[in-house]
């Protein structure tokens, strides 16, 4: 089940980059876009961004979160890489010092599996400045990304809010992490954008 929801958030998310009728731009905050897409009749939340550095400019390279409701799955963490990953490749993805995590691999695309890794990488990168990730492409060049978690928090109480985990509520997992933690310092250049919800 979570296998098949990344693969269907992947291609979304894919085409939600350009025009899309069932996809729409719910908000952006700092690097960090949210959106909600139609499944059918049902109702999806995802959040995206662009890494900030990469090694090998690519098109389609993008790193998400997705909600879907209907099917109980929340905080599917994917990334979509933007050329082939080479059939060896055990792609990782890490927050600012902590320990690389590894991820699944399905053509362009990667996922963390494992739904404890998941909760740890939203709680870092809730907090934190960068996740970076790596894998190697089909023509063995090892690929490596930066993305700015500028944003992140609130892009991600947004994601929460549109996508809620019970009928009439939302999670309070930032609200709860951030009240704990001291305020984090941006360590990267970044965009002009300022958060807001769409107009």
């Amino acid at each position: 089940m979570r296998f098949l929801a990344f693969l269907t958030s992947a291609l979304l998310i894919s085409y939600s980059c350009f025009a899309n009728e069932n996809v729409s731009p719910e908000g952006y905050f700092g690097v960090w876009r949210v959106y909600t897409a139609k499944e059918g009749t049902e109702t999806l939340c995802f959040m995206v961004a662009a890494p900030q550095h990469t090694s090998s400019e690519r098109e389609e390279n993008f790193l998400s979160i997705t909600h879907r409701p209907y099917e109980n799955s929340f905080d599917t963490i994917a990334l979509m890489f933007g050329t082939s990953f080479h059939k060896t490749s055990r792609p990782t993805i890490e927050v600012d010092n902590h320990k690389p995590i590894e991820m699944k691999t399905s053509d362009d695309s990667a996922f963390v599996m494992n739904e404890k890794d998941e909760k740890t990488l939203i709680d870092q990168m809730i907090i934190g400045n960068v996740a970076r990730t790596k894998g190697k492409s089909h023509k063995k060049n090892v690929l490596r990304e930066t993305f700015s978690l500028k944003g992140f928090a609130k892009a991600y109480e947004m994601l929460n809010e549109k996508c809620p985990r019970e009928q009439g509520q939302t999670t309070n997992a930032v609200s709860q992490i951030t009240e704990q933690m001291p305020q984090k310092e941006e360590t990267l250049p970044l965009s002009n954008e300022t958060g807001g919800e769409k107009k």
